[in-house]
């Protein structure tokens, strides 16, 4: 009878522990992006309706978009502090928080979103940048996206020459792309995305530093009336990180499924991003904007500005004591490997 009743009550405790471990588990996700937003569309919805398929409606998630928890430089902190579990991390809005993840948006670096956003992936999962900046700072990446290479769209008519960037006032996001910009003469005003429309409106800044598919996104098109192609001034990476803490909390195979679906996300927006580019540019010509194509003497200049901005970029972290030379020669072997 003892054994009987030992075996009945391992038994029980055994059941309810499957029961725990088979409870639903609702995560908070938030971001800063407009619901017409292409990695809204492409990226964030996809991931969390697979991950609600992978583990068979076991995960679900409560969505907070626009900036409904916070703006969008909040983000990591309001993910460090649990007010949500999961949210979208632009490294370039807090480059003091996160000064090594803007490697990837030192100029000129990459042709696509997809070379730039695998790069950034595999380094930010669970390589380096991983090791070195997203787990001291409490947060781990479940996917990434890098935008494609960012260009240049001012208010003005007519065709943009980079002499034009003198002493305008020009959308950054800071970081590499204010180095950049000053570099080109041009005076950096820092705005996060949805700032950017008002900016515009107001007169605030002259032009902005934009990825190409974003514009209409943000519904810029009636304030912008020319643009570049084939500046690459910018790549700016942005994640999706998950808290450190809620992370270790979760089943093991659920871990599995997010980071199989981040996975999956991640080569999937990137893919689709960079389709959008070529009709994008479309849709800009129809509109009557002037596309203005990078031209030979621009070019040799634009190089010039990348191989400064790469130098005082890492120089600068060097100097406060983080490792900017050696992220740089990190990224620049993750680019070439994938290649």
């Amino acid at each position: 009878m003892r054994y009987c009743g030992a075996a009945l009550a391992a038994s029980a405790m055994l059941a309810a522990g499957a029961a725990l471990a088979a409870d639903p588990i609702t995560l908070r996700l938030a971001d800063n992006l407009p619901p017409t937003h292409f990695l809204a569309k492409y990226g964030t919805h996809y991931f969390m309706e697979e991950v609600t398929k992978a583990t068979n409606g076991r995960v679900k998630f409560e969505y907070f978009p626009a900036e409904q928890v916070g703006k969008a430089k909040d983000m990591l902190a309001l993910t460090q502090s649990g007010v949500v579990d999961i949210a979208l991390i632009v490294p370039a809005y807090i480059s003091d928080k996160l000064p090594l993840s803007g490697v990837v948006d030192l100029p000129g670096s990459f042709a696509s979103s997809c070379e730039g956003t695998l790069a950034f992936w595999k380094s930010a999962r669970d390589g380096w940048l991983a090791k070195n900046e997203f787990q001291p700072s409490g947060v781990r990446v479940v996917f990434s996206y890098v935008n494609p290479p960012y260009e240049l769209f001012m208010s003005k008519e007519g065709a943009i020459r980079l002499e034009d960037m003198k002493g305008r006032k020009i959308r950054s996001v800071g970081g590499a792309l204010d180095i950049t910009l000053r570099n080109l003469g041009a005076v950096p005003v820092r705005l996060t995305a949805p700032e950017i429309r008002e900016s515009l409106s107001r007169g605030t800044v002259d032009g902005i530093v934009f990825p190409v598919p974003t514009v209409t996104s943000y519904k810029l098109e009636g304030l912008i009336k020319s643009v570049t192609s084939g500046a690459s001034l910018a790549g700016i990476a942005t994640t999706y990180a998950i808290n450190e803490a809620r992370w270790k909390k979760l089943p093991a195979d659920v871990q599995k499924a997010i980071m199989e679906v981040g996975d999956a996300t991640t080569r999937r927006v990137c893919k689709m991003t960079d389709a959008d580019v070529a009709k994008s540019y479309e849709t800009f010509k129809q509109q009557g904007m002037t596309i203005s194509r990078i031209g030979p003497e621009d070019q040799k200049v634009l190089d010039e500005v990348y191989q400064q901005a790469r130098r005082d970029w890492a120089a600068g972290l060097d100097r406060r004591g983080k490792p900017g030379s050696e992220a740089l020669k990190m990224f620049s072997e993750a680019l070439a490997a994938g290649k």
